[in-house]
């Protein structure tokens, strides 16, 4: 009788920054270690460490550009501190790949539950803030946009008014 799959991180709810294009690929960041888990699981972690890694890296990279990106488009007031998250990440990623390298394969269950832990603090904490800061910006943004050009009613009244200044 087949077992049902033990997810290492599961997508839920409290992990929406509600970017959706940063939500999308955070889901896709949790596949990624949720497929490492499973070979694990099925004892197959040390032959897929290399190719995982290969992809983690990879994925990363593009995320972490998307969400600088982002950042810089909103003029993200932590986007230091931030970026230095990510740069700790990608550091931590090169580390294990130099190890992996060298043979030491015993280190799937400590990447595991360190990826895990970066993820889950990472994307509820920091990129939480982010997201956040950007849909205040955007409501501030369609306030302003919205306060800049009147609907008709309000063109009626400022148009009476500038009847009135002109004495017509």
């Amino acid at each position: 009788m087949p077992t049902a799959a033990v997810t290492m991180l599961e997508w839920t709810p409290e992990f929406a920054v509600h970017v959706p294009e940063i939500d999308r690929e955070h889901q896709f960041l949790f596949g990624i270690v949720n497929h490492l888990h499973e070979a694990m699981l099925a004892g197959q972690g040390a032959e897929t460490l290399g190719t995982f890694l290969a992809e983690l890296a990879k994925y990363t990279i593009y995320h972490f550009a998307n969400e600088e990106k982002t950042m810089v488009a909103a003029h993200y007031p932590e986007m230091l501190a931030h970026v230095e998250q990510h740069e700790g990440l990608r550091r931590r990623v090169s580390e294990v790949k130099v190890r992996f390298e060298r043979g030491e394969i015993a280190l799937t269950i400590e990447l595991m539950l360190f990826l895990s832990d970066w993820l889950r603090n990472h994307v509820t904490v920091t990129d939480r803030r982010l997201g956040n800061y950007i849909q205040v910006e955007q409501s501030f943004t369609a306030y302003l946009d919205k306060a800049r050009s009147p609907g008709p009613a309000h063109r009626k009244h400022i148009r009476a008014y500038g009847a009135t200044v002109r004495g017509g």
